[in-house]
Parts: structure tokens; sequence; C-alpha cells
């Protein structure tokens, strides 16, 4: 069981033991033996009622402390609300006080609890929950003062704050409750001691005597007395303690001597002593004021009151320092305890903080000085206008602010109405009309009349209707100089109505949006794309939904992330036109910043690039196709090598032939067969090469006949009967009994039917069939050509027309040919005005060519054919110079020109011709242009220049036949242009043709 406290002992121990001792005194005078048996017990069970009313006392004692403890915590979180409210920073709590407070009231706890151990353990953990609530409400002023009272509240509002508040709570609660359990537990406990000791009383009166009867009835009274005595003291100190827990200012109590007797928890607090080391001891000790009696002729306040040369000190401020030293204002007071018969029994002092008073009358007067200051710095004019009368005050920097001429006063509103600009006066009025009662509120602007300065200025009005403490209505209110930002906003409009225009008519979609990615703006390019009405509102939300599906997800999140980290971006889309179709476009943007670097959005533009894309597109196809035109290129090559050397192979064999001493007519008759078929064969080549590049650049041109279709089917046939014949393959051709007429090139229709029938001939096995078929429609002409050979593969069907393609590209191919064939054939056949198909079931499936042509309106004549034949003489020959380096070539030339009855002379460059030009003037010169030194160009220019050389015909042999070399050949002199190998029938028709017109030239002279 605790010890009760020393103050408490002599509270309770005094009137009873003067009780027992009056009753001891009369019971010894009326029966000595009955005292002798009666008073070890009676004074036992005195003491028992002593003890249990000490404890009882202890109790209430530790309910109280626990009390204090929780109000210092109470108010500790009180003036942190305080703080978050005002912002103020000399609101700031004390935390550190408030925990060393704390300390002192878990110190006395734990003083009083000693023996308690239940008890004990609940208040460390008292302790250590009010040091983390400590801890929170530090830690939310740190944050508040650091990060912003917002921040605060967010963890003010925690929930783990909160719940180490209730944890306190609750812990006080329950050792308040245990508290309570034990007060009822020994007030419990003493009645029973209390009942014990009567009946040991009736046992001792009815063991003593009779004569003793009288002393039992009074020991009875005496017992009842102390009983009622002592629960009276319990009720008093109850009610005493109630009393000092329950008001907000420190209670000293003291006896007739000054000592102290009791204390509340605030008095404690602020003196710096628990009221177990304080009881006892003189008030000076304690209660340590600034008094020197030996300086100063004024009795101490309490000494005075207890003295009874003072019945009550009146409030009043000093400065009290505690035993820690800590110096504080307070404002006190003392009065004396004086019985009813005018006995003094002691005084009570009452004091109280005042420092968070007087701090806040320090506050007050700072904060209005700072109000003038802001006032005077915002330009700000602060007024009041009663309604009675309607005088009107004002702030002292109106003259400042308003530009009143010096001497001019403000007195009344019509004072104040006076400066106002007359346009904008009645509205000026009817806001200051419009509120009447307490809440009613205006805000208007207007012009008024600067005199100090001259001009007109700017200004908003803000007012309020109040009451004043006497009730009557008062407008009070702001007036604000906005001239500058009137100004700035005029400024601001002019410069944004120049942005929208400029942004108007700007060539691409612009855009903005506030800090938080709303749009705010989109310039007038973006409704003609998208449709939308500019005065429609929801256009600023449709944006995104204009992106193409599969892109907006990512363009949302690309935007989001540029947003969150104020960067630019860049983003290709598609975005949704007005008809529905999407377009690419590139979506850019660059971070706003204002002139504080606080973020404002974005500004940003939308570019169409939907015809750049398809460019990009289309120079990608192209590039794929050149690829593969350089591919095809590098194949064509190898083969045109590969082609051009099976041809030369046997034509050099047959000049080692033609060089053995003695050979046969037989083999000289069949290695000039075979030159013949082989330099045909090269002929063919270059002849097909030059036709598609006539072709490709539009130089070819047909002479047009109506032509019948079946005959230059079978002169076709009758080209590719040959290559037929050599493979055994057996030609089928199927036609109509009737003609049928098509208009067209003779020559060039059986090159296309002959370059079929040679591809399929080339692609088909031996002994196998090849079938040639014509039809008719209404308007064409069809021919098909179908074989049984290899096929097309599916892949290869749609290429099998271009140039340099071939199905057969591997080493050992048989077909041979340079991928140009089935080209040649397909334009020429477009050049007609047809088209041509190919068709394959696939390899090993054969191919089916079908060729289409526009049928005729009229009948076909019977084909011209020409006859040819080798250089024949032709009259008289003419005297002819060759010219060129190449002398195997310019030799074989020469003998086949002497064959056909000619003079021909043959020289090797350039010089040597033009020297024989000067001196002995030929017919005919046949020059090559590509010779070293003086090339042929240079030669034809220097020969047009000689006396007699615009009478020399000039004929370019060479090997570059594209019209560049044509054009070049006839600007230089040039008369004809021959492309080698020249054909012997071609040169024989040309010196013919010459030749006639010399002798007919000749004859007219003549």
């Amino acid at each position: 069981m605790a010890v009760p406290p020393r103050g408490a002992q002599k509270s309770f121990s005094n009137p009873f033991d003067r009780l027992t001792t009056r009753s001891l005194t009369w019971g010894a005078i009326v029966a000595a033996a009955v005292l002798a048996v009666n008073v070890p017990l009676t004074y036992r069970n005195t003491r028992q009622i002593e003890e249990n009313a000490a404890w009882l006392a202890h109790s209430h004692e530790v309910v109280n402390e626990l009390a204090s403890l929780l109000i210092l915590v109470k108010d500790a979180e009180t003036g942190v609300r305080g703080f978050m409210i005002t912002g103020d920073a000399q609101d700031t709590v004390p935390i550190a006080e408030v925990r060393k407070a704390i300390g002192q009231r878990v110190s006395a706890l734990d003083t009083l609890l000693v023996d308690n151990t239940q008890q004990a353990e609940r208040l460390a953990r008292i302790d250590e929950v009010a040091l983390l609530r400590m801890e929170a409400l530090e830690q939310l002023q740190t944050i508040a003062r650091v990060h912003g009272r917002d921040s605060a509240r967010q963890v003010m509002i925690d929930a783990r704050t909160n719940r180490i508040g209730d944890s306190l709570r609750r812990l006080v609660d329950e050792m308040t409750e245990s508290e309570q359990h034990l007060l009822a537990t020994r007030a419990g406990q003493a009645g029973r001691t209390y009942q014990q000791a009567a009946r040991s009383g009736v046992f001792a009166g009815l063991a003593a005597l009779v004569a003793f009867m009288g002393f039992v009835i009074v020991l009875r009274r005496e017992l009842a007395a102390r009983a009622q005595a002592a629960s009276l003291l319990a009720e008093e100190r109850e009610r005493l303690d109630t009393t000092l827990r329950s008001i907000g200012d420190a209670v000293i109590t003291t006896d007739p001597g000054g000592r102290i007797s009791a204390m509340n928890a605030i008095a404690e607090q602020l003196t710096g002593l628990p009221s177990m080391v304080a009881v006892g001891k003189p008030l000076e000790e304690v209660y340590r004021i600034p008094f020197d009696p030996s300086v100063s002729h004024e009795e101490h306040p309490v000494r005075a009151v207890l003295a009874g040369r003072r019945s009550r000190s009146e409030l009043h401020s000093l400065t009290l320092r505690s035993h820690d030293g800590t110096a504080r204002p307070i404002d006190q007071t003392a009065a004396a305890i004086v019985t009813a018969s005018g006995q003094r029994l002691g005084g009570v002092l009452v004091f109280r903080d005042v420092s968070e008073q007087q701090a806040a009358q320090q506050r007050i007067r700072a904060g209005q000085q700072r109000l003038q200051l802001a006032l005077r710095s915002a330009r700000l004019v602060s007024f009041d206008i009663a309604f009675d009368g309607g005088l009107l005050t004002l702030s002292e920097n109106v003259a400042d602010v308003l530009a009143l001429s010096p001497g001019h006063t403000l007195r009344t509103l019509d004072d104040a109405l006076a400066i106002v600009h007359a346009d904008d006066l009645p509205e000026v009025i009817a806001a200051l009309k419009s509120v009447e009662q307490p809440g009613d509120s205006f805000q208007v602007s207007c012009r008024i009349h600067r005199e100090a300065r001259g001009d007109i200025g700017w200004v908003e009005v803000r007012g309020e209707v109040q009451l004043t403490r006497d009730g009557k209505r008062l407008i009070t209110g702001l007036v604000l100089d906005v001239t500058e930002r009137v100004a700035a906003e005029r400024s601001l409009r002019e410069s944004e109505a120049r942005f929208r225009s400029m942004a108007d008519s700007a060539p691409v979609m612009i855009w903005m949006t506030a800090s938080d990615g709303r749009f705010t703006y989109l310039n007038q390019r973006w409704y003609e794309f998208t449709g939308d009405s500019a005065d429609d509102a929801t256009a600023l939300e449709a944006p995104f939904a204009r992106i193409h599906p599969d892109d907006r997800m990512e363009q949302l999140r690309q935007f989001v992330e540029a947003l969150d980290t104020h960067r630019t971006f860049r983003q290709e889309m598609r975005l949704r036109r007005h008809d529905g179709a999407y377009r690419w476009v590139i979506n850019s943007a660059t971070p706003r910043f204002g002139e504080h670097g606080e973020w404002r959005g974005f500004i940003g533009s939308i570019i169409d690039i939907e015809d750049r894309k398809l460019l990009e597109n289309e120079l990608r196809m192209l590039a794929a196709d050149l690829s593969q035109a350089d591919q095809r290129k590098d194949e064509f090559l190898a083969t045109l090598a590969h082609e051009l050397r099976n041809p030369l192979a046997p034509l050099r064999n047959g000049v080692e032939i033609l060089r053995l001493a003695t050979p046969t007519p037989e083999v000289l008759e069949r290695t000039r067969g075979m030159m013949e078929r082989q330099l045909g064969q090269l002929v063919r080549l270059v002849d097909d090469l030059l036709d598609v590049s006539r072709i490709t650049s539009g130089k070819l041109e047909l002479r047009h006949d109506l032509l019948t279709l079946q005959v230059k089917l079978t002169n076709a046939s009758e080209a590719s009967n040959p290559l037929l014949a050599s493979r055994a393959q057996r030609l089928h051709i199927s036609a109509p009994d009737e003609p049928v007429i098509v208009e067209g090139d003779a020559a060039r229709l059986s090159q296309i039917f002959a370059n079929l029938l040679d591809n399929a001939s080339k692609y088909s096995p031996r002994d196998s069939d090849i079938h040639a078929t014509i039809t008719t429609t209404d308007t064409t002409a069809i021919v098909t050509i179908r074989d049984e050979g290899q096929g097309i593969p599916p892949h290869l069907l749609h290429k099998v027309f271009d140039l340099f393609a071939q199905v057969d590209r591997t080493l050992e191919r048989t077909t041979g040919g340079l991928g140009i064939g089935l080209t040649l054939v397909k334009r020429l056949v477009e050049m007609h005005g047809g088209t041509i198909t190919a068709e394959s079931a696939g390899e090993g499936q054969g191919s089916t060519f079908t060729v289409t042509l526009p049928l005729a309106h009229a009948a076909a004549g019977s084909p011209h054919r020409r006859t040819q034949g080798a250089i024949r003489p032709q009259g008289e020959g003419l005297s002819i110079i060759i010219c060129d380096d190449n002398v195997d070539a310019s030799l074989t030339l020469e003998t086949i020109l002497r064959a056909g009855g000619h003079q021909v002379e043959t020289v090797h460059d350039g010089l040597k011709a033009l020297e024989r030009a000067g001196t002995q003037p030929p017919a005919v010169m046949i020059i090559d242009l590509g010779m070293p030194g003086l090339n042929g160009f240079e030669t034809a220019e220097r020969i047009r220049q000689l006396p007699n050389g615009d009478r020399i015909v000039l004929i370019a042999l060479t090997g570059w036949g594209n019209d560049d070399y044509r054009q070049r050949a006839r600007a230089a002199g040039f008369d004809h242009h021959l492309v080698k190998p020249a054909d012997p029938t071609v040169l024989g028709d040309l010196l013919a043709r010459i030749s006639r017109q010399r002798r007919a030239s000749e004859h007219t002279a003549r």
C-alpha cells in the first residue's frame, strides 16, 4: 500500500486525534477498567479509519495528477491548432516546455504509485505515448513552417496521429477508472472499519458493567461524529480537488503561518515544484516574485492578507520566476480564509500565466503596424462608412494612393463620390445601395480623378456591411489602386488579339493548354481541319478524341509524362479530319513559364505531314524498286556477258578454221553459215537492247498498216521454226477462217509473236507441244500462246514483264536470253493499244500468255515485203573513205563495199581522214565517232569547214545508238547515223540512195 502524502496525514490526523483524546479522557473518568480493555482496540480502529481516509485522498490526488497531465496535452494540441489557423510564428507552442511539464506530472505520479505495479506500468505507457504525441505536434509545427500549413493539415488529419491522442486518453481513462475502483474499495473498507469499531464498542460496553453504559453511549456518539467528520472531510477534499482541477488558474493555499498547505497542478507547473515538495514550505520560497522588503516599503500581498491588513489583493502584473529558472509574467489575486467567528484559517493565492496574453497584445500591435505597411505597399486604402450621416474614415495613406491634392480631405461619402468619374458614378452608387444587411458585400471598379497628377486612374472598391459593438451598421472595406493592372490587362488583351490573329492566319494548327493540361485555345486552322465550330465550348474537350484509336493511348501517355515533367515533346500520329479521313501529323509542344518561373502549360503546333508521309512511302518503294532494279541490272550485265560470249566463241573458232592452210569447200561453207548465224544472234541481242531503250525513252515510232493477224502469227512461226525444230517441239496454230484485221506495225507485231513463241520454246521441254490460238470479241482480237513448260512460280508471276526479269536464275540454266524479251513484248503491245497477261498454275504446270489487240474496221491489204540481201552493185560505184581506229572492222567493211562496186580507201584516225578529204574529197565518208585523238564529232566539224566539205556525205558508224549521240552527230555535220554492226542491206540501200541522188544532181546541173 502506498504511503499517504505527508500533507494528507497532517490534514486528517489532527482532528481525529483530538476527538480520540477527549473520548479516552472521559472514559477514564467513567470506567478505568473498560478503558484499559477498549483503548488498544479503539486506537487500532481509529488508525485504520485514518489510513483509509488518507488513501482516499491519495486516490483523489492521483486522479487529479492524471487530469492535469491530460490537460497539458490538450492545451498543447489546442495551441498547435491555433498556430495552424493563424500561421503566426508567435503562436508556436513551446513543445519542449510542455514535454518538461509532462515529465513533472509523470514524476509526481510515479512517486504516488510507487507500490502499485500495474498503475506504474500504465504510467510508463502514458509517458511514452505523451512524448510521441509531443513529437507529432512538434513535427506538425515544423512541417507548417517549412512546407506550409496545407501540408501540415494533411499530416494533422492523418489517422496515425489521431490514434496517438486516442491511445493517450484511453490509458488515462484506464488509470482513472482503476483509481476510482480503489477509491470505492477503500471507502467500503472504511465503512467496514467503522462497523468493526462499532461492534467492538458494543462488545466492550456489554462486557463492562452496566454502570459504564453511559460511557458506551457517549463513545458511540463520538465515533459516529468521527466517521461523519471523516466523510465530510473527504467530501470537502474532493470538492476542493475538483475545483482546483476545473479552474484554469494556478491556486496555492496556506495556513495562518504562511506555509503552503496545498497547490494544484497548474501552480506546480508555474512554480516548478511538485506539491509534495512545496507543501509545508513558506510561501516566499515557492512563490518567488521580485519582492525585496529592504528596497520596497510595500508588504508582500499574501502576508498583508493573512495579517488582516488587507482583505484582498487585487490583480496586478508581476514576474514569477520558476524553480527551473523560467520567468513568466503573471496576474495574481489573494484572499484570506476566515471562519464565521472571524478566525483566520489561512489564505488562498490565485495567479495565471499571462505571457500568451501579452504576446497576443504584442502581435495585435505588430499586426496593426504590418497592416499599415501592407496598405502602403499594396496601395490599398481601408475605409469605414457610417450608415448614419455617411461619415467616412480612411487610412492614413489615402492622399498618396488616390493622388489627392494637398489639403484635400475626404470626410464624408459625398466627398469621396466627388472624385469618381461621372460615367462610373451611377454604378458606384448602385453598388453602395445594394448592401443593407450585415454580411452583404459589393465590389465595383471605377475611374477617379487624380488631382495631384492631373490624370484619370482606376480603383477597385470592395466593401461589406458589419455591426459595431453597439449594434450600429457600418460599411467597411478596401480601395485598391488598379491603374497599372488595368493598363497591363489592356496591353495583354491587345497582345492576345495580335497572337490570335497571327495564329489564325498560320498555315498550321496551333493549340494552348493550362497548367493542368486542359486545352484553352485552338486556332482557326484546327477548326477548318476538324470541322468543329469555334463557338462550341466542347471543342476544347475533344482534341484527344480525334486521334486514331491505335495511336491515342501512346500519345496520351507521352502528353501526361511531358505535362508532369514540364518538358518539350514531339509526336507523330494520325488525326481525323472533318471528312473522317485520318491524316498523319506532327504534334510538337513547348512548355510555357511565367515571369517568376511558374508553370503555365503548353503551346504547340500540329503540322499535316500526310503528303510527306506518302512521298516517303513512295521514296521507300522507289528505293526498293531501284535496289531491285540495280540487282536485276547486275544480273543482266552478267547475263549479257554470258550471252555475248556464246556467239563470240564459235565466231572465234570459225576464224581459226579460216586460217587453216587447206580448208575444204564443205568446211568453208559450214563455217560461213555458222558465223552468219552467230553474227545474227549478236545483232538481235543489240537490236533488242536498242528497242527497249527507244521504247523506254519514247523514241520508237510505229508504221501503222491494216494487217491480217493470221499472217503475222504465221510469219512469227516461220521465224521460230529453226528453234522449234532444234528442240523437236510442235506448234499448233488455231485461228478463225475469216481474216482478223488489226492496225499496227507489221515488223513489230511479228516481233511480238516471235518473241512469245521463242520464249515458250526455251522454257518448254523437248518433244513438247506449243499452242497458239486466235479468237475475237466484238472489239478485240485475242492471241493466246500456251506451252507445257516449267511454268512460273506464283511469287514471280507479276514480275515476268519487268526489265531484266528471268524465271530461271540458276547457274546451269539452259534457256539463255537477257530478260528483256517479255519487257519488249509488253511495251510493243501497249504501243498498239493492247494488253498482255501471263498465267501459270505453278512450277511445272506450263504458262499461258494472252495478247489482246483492238480490231480494225477496214480490210487489210496484202503485206508488203522487201527483199533483203547483201550489198549489190547498183550503177556507178561511189568513192568512199572509211575512218575507224578498229582495223579489223574497217578492213571487213572495206571488203564488203568493194564487193559492191565502190572505190574504198581506209584510214585509222581523224587527222588522216581530214587530210584525204582536203586533197581528194570523196563522195561518202564513213566515220567512227569514238576514235582517240581527233574524235568523229571533231573530224566532221573540220571537214564541213573545208572548201568542198559540204558536198561530202558523212555517215556516222558507231556503237552508240541513243538519241543524245544522234543529235550530237547531226549537230557536228553528219548526214546519217548507223549503229554497229551495220546491216549490210541497210548500208547498201543507203549508198544506193546516195548514188541516185548524186546522179540526179549531176543531171540537173548539166
